[in-house]
């Protein structure tokens, strides 16, 4: 596992970052994978079950994608902290794994993405190799980056992550938001940092970002919709596909209102995306229960 300690400068990757007059084909996935089972509460409510892992890892492997963003995976860190004794979960003998099949990322999107995954956190981008580069990890590899600094008031466990990649001669600034859930001034500081990592121009934002702009006004919110507006983002999903949009979260309590807190923006790509097992004729990732929330796939145009 290679560590990476900062990110290219935005300044030094403002140059050249303008788009050509031939679009490239892309198709991205942004997905949330924790595991709402009660037995996961114990890993805090990521993906922690062997079985489902394995339902999910077949299904974002068929779709194929170009780019997967992903929110909740479990860290090897986690794993060899946790020493778990139980079978059935991704965390059971994980001393005798061999290396590759430790981070759960890789288990899921296995040997054909370069992946980088959070320091401290929950979450990983990866880019097939073949199609696209992400900036300072060797092509195919697995490595650790930081993500933007979190307040020590705010949970550690909570990220939002720059990366930088050329795709098909792109060069795309790429941000993996997942922010607080439940402290929203945290959650507002959180996602104003995510527009200050903004390269304008280039940059794709996608994520649990744990808001709802179109049913909520709270102060994340407030941060939200005025750096879309401001900053010349639009929406590649939510009334991109359909006005209301489809809700992407689904808890499994009683009087809970549905809501659409997993969000993809971009300032510069185009095309449309779709939420898995709620938009027609497209599947849950998890086949058919236990993650709460749903995949967006997209086909986009860079």
């Amino acid at each position: 596992m290679k560590k990476l300690n900062k990110f290219l400068p935005a300044a030094m990757l403002v140059m050249g970052f303008g788009l050509s007059a031939q679009a490239v084909p892309i198709k991205l996935l942004s997905a949330n994978i924790g595991n709402s089972d009660i037995i996961c509460t114990g890993y805090g409510w990521k993906l922690c079950l062997d079985s489902v892992e394995k339902r999910v890892t077949e299904s974002i492997r068929a779709i194929d994608a170009d780019v997967v963003l992903l929110q909740e995976v479990v860290p090897a860190e986690r794993c060899a902290a946790r020493n778990e004794t139980k079978r059935g979960f991704v965390c059971y003998d994980f001393e005798q794994r061999p290396p590759e099949k430790k981070e759960q990322a890789r288990r899921i999107l296995g040997p054909d993405y370069t992946i980088v995954i959070t320091k401290g956190a929950y979450e990983a981008v990866a880019v097939k190799k073949g199609v696209g580069h992400i900036a300072g990890c060797l092509d195919g590899a697995l490595c650790v980056v930081s993500g933007l600094p979190i307040l020590s008031s705010c949970d550690q466990g909570f990220s939002i992550t720059p990366v930088d990649i050329e795709i098909r001669g792109k060069r795309v600034r790429l941000i993996n938001g997942h922010p607080d859930s439940i402290k929203a001034d945290c959650r507002a500081k959180e996602v104003a940092a995510a527009f200050s990592a903004v390269v304008p121009g280039s940059t794709l934002m996608a994520g649990d970002w744990n808001l709802d702009p179109y049913r909520s006004n709270d102060q994340s919110v407030k941060v939200w919709k005025q750096n879309l507006e401001s900053r010349g983002f639009h929406y590649l999903s939510g009334i991109a596909e359909r006005n209301p949009p489809y809700h992407t979260i689904f808890l499994p309590v009683v009087n809970i209102p549905l809501k659409s807190l997993d969000h993809v923006v971009s300032d510069f790509a185009q095309g449309h995306c779709a939420v898995l097992g709620v938009s027609p004729s497209t599947k849950r990732l998890d086949g058919h229960s236990d993650l709460d929330h749903r995949g967006i796939l997209c086909n986009l145009e860079f």
